[in-house]
């Protein structure tokens, strides 16, 4: 079991190294805020970093506080390509999550953020959408906001930016609504993304629990026909948490 004095061993050891990527798995260990801050300064010394991809999941013992320190540090990371961060289970505020990535490089080619279940308002969700939108140069997204308080107008203007990014090849959006109020309104938003992205080759779209019609998914869904995607009325075996929520995954090929 990875622990903080463990972690603090491995930030000593690989602070001279000046690596160009890292990838840490800390998913089900008992680090607290002192491994992010012991993690914070070790990015301190990474400068030229390129890829970072960090997997935080059911640690409940990170404090916001502590995060947000380790966040402000890869924010100041200007050649940062790829990003990856996945919090869920983590009891952090997505608020303030966002607020720090907000500030990070644009220049990102590959974008992967894992929210599922974190407490997160829907206009810091639309504050993350105008950042996204400013990463002109992304080709690959992941998005997860599944079992959030996601609502139309996030869902719309997620939507409008993604349509927006004219070198998107990739985009796996998740989204599910029973604490949100998804509606109608997000498929119209949906339906153009699929129908007019100039370069999208592959799309996985997950839609659960939401509060739209019948009509308004299958409108998505003949997308799916007209585009000969591969549609799936359950992701069970390759969800995150391997439930069965009723969702939809559509994959667009061209």
């Amino acid at each position: 079991m990875v622990t903080d004095l463990g972690m603090m061993y491995l930030c000593r050891f690989m602070a001279p190294l000046c690596l160009v990527e890292l990838s840490l798995n800390l998913a089900n260990t008992k680090i607290t805020s002192t491994t992010t801050y012991h993690l914070a300064q070790l990015l301190l010394d990474y400068p030229f970093l390129k890829f970072l991809h960090l997997d935080f999941d059911n640690n409940e013992n990170l404090n916001d506080q502590g995060f947000s320190r380790l966040l402000n540090v890869i924010a100041s990371i200007s050649s940062l390509s790829s990003l990856s961060l996945s919090v869920f289970n983590c009891g952090l505020s997505g608020d303030q999550i966002i607020d720090s990535l907000v500030l990070g490089s644009t220049s990102l080619n590959d974008l992967y953020l894992n929210f599922f279940e974190v407490s997160v308002s829907n206009q810091k969700l639309i504050a993350l959408a105008e950042y996204i939108s400013k990463c002109a140069s992304l080709t690959e997204i992941m998005l997860n906001l599944n079992w959030t308080t996601i609502s139309d107008d996030a869902v719309i203007r997620l939507a409008e930016v993604f349509l927006y990014l004219s070198h998107l090849k990739k985009l796996d959006f998740s989204f599910s609504g029973p604490l949100g109020k998804v509606t109608d309104r997000s498929s119209e938003a949906l339906v153009k993304l699929l129908e007019e992205h100039p370069a999208l080759t592959e799309v996985e779209l997950r839609m659960k629990a939401t509060k739209m019609t019948n009509e308004a998914i299958a409108r998505i869904e003949a997308i799916g026909d007209t585009n000969t995607c591969l549609l799936y009325t359950s992701d069970a075996a390759d969800d995150l948490l391997c439930v069965d929520l009723g969702g939809r995954r559509i994959i667009k090929k061209k």
